[in-house]
């Protein structure tokens, strides 16, 4: 998987759960 960035606004949409959505802030 490419792009860290897609996956972020990707996850976004999917509504992630509070838990993942820092991890997901700090992969950036």
């Amino acid at each position: 998987m490419q792009g860290g960035k897609y996956d972020f606004p990707l996850k976004s949409t999917h509504s992630v759960p509070p838990q993942e959505a820092p991890e997901d802030f700090q992969a950036d």
